[in-house]
């Protein structure tokens, strides 16, 4: 007899506000889209204001969120961490009941 095999993880599910979406879908910088941000566009272009997250992309995400110096709040600037966190913050409040 085989193990009884785990089931997969239920993913992430996040609705996006037009606002939040736009976070986003802002245009690129110098030097290209991050490879999350590329994924998330892309999500995005496909669902519009939806995203979807396994395990795995839910811990980059936030890992992304939270890398900052500490000189200025996280959802302030114009870079991919303080766009993620204006996008993301309020989904994820939600989502987690906060």
């Amino acid at each position: 007899m085989e193990p009884d095999m785990p089931k997969k993880a239920k993913k992430f599910e996040f609705t996006l506000t037009p606002t939040e979406a736009a976070e986003i879908k802002m245009p690129k910088g110098v030097g290209g889209r991050q490879q999350l941000e590329m994924q998330l566009y892309r999500q995005l272009q496909a669902t519009p204001n939806k995203i979807s997250l396994d395990d795995k992309g839910l811990g980059k995400l936030l890992r992304y969120m939270c890398q900052y110096d500490g000189s200025k709040p996280p959802s302030e600037g114009g870079g991919l961490q303080a766009r993620l966190h204006r996008a993301f913050s309020g989904p994820l409040k939600s989502k987690l009941g906060l």
